[in-house]
């Protein structure tokens, strides 16, 4: 009789201990999968709207001076602005680098002048995820500095 006891026994500590084996929690699902889409790329102004654009700017204000980012070094914030008249910019002068949708993209400081191209120094709004200029981009000084 004492073997039914201990069959008995390991019945009863089978019992107790199969909830804490068998009832455990389901590991976790793993994480879904991310795509990560890059932006598409920024629309570039062709030649008809640039002259279109340029057009609009300096009839609606005839002091207005209107280029075309020529270059970008995006990594030193400095780019090359051509279509201007050289001879009108100095060092220091300020300019805004707008996008084909005439959004500004960046604000610009003049930092040398040659004579065909106006170099400068670009500081990107920092709000809305903005970008660095790019090749075609629209350059306006609005006004004629006081000199």
């Amino acid at each position: 009789m004492l073997g039914g006891y201990r069959w008995m026994g390991l019945g009863v500590s089978l019992m107790c201990f199969s909830p804490l084996t068998a009832c455990q929690p389901a590991p976790p699902p793993p994480p879904p999968q991310t795509t990560i889409v890059a932006p598409p790329p920024p629309a570039v102004m062709g030649d008809a709207d640039y002259d279109r654009m340029k057009q609009m700017y300096t009839t609606a204000n005839p002091n207005a001076l209107v280029g075309r980012v020529e270059a970008v070094l995006p990594d030193e914030q400095r780019a090359a602005i051509g279509g201007l008249p050289t001879d009108q910019f100095r060092v220091g002068d300020v300019l805004s680098i707008i996008d084909a949708d005439q959004k500004t993209v960046a604000d610009a400081t003049v930092v040398a002048v040659d004579s065909t191209l106006v170099y400068v120094e670009f500081m990107s709004p920092t709000l809305g995820g903005g970008r660095a200029p790019i090749k075609g981009d629209v350059a306006i000084r609005a006004m004629k500095p006081d000199r």
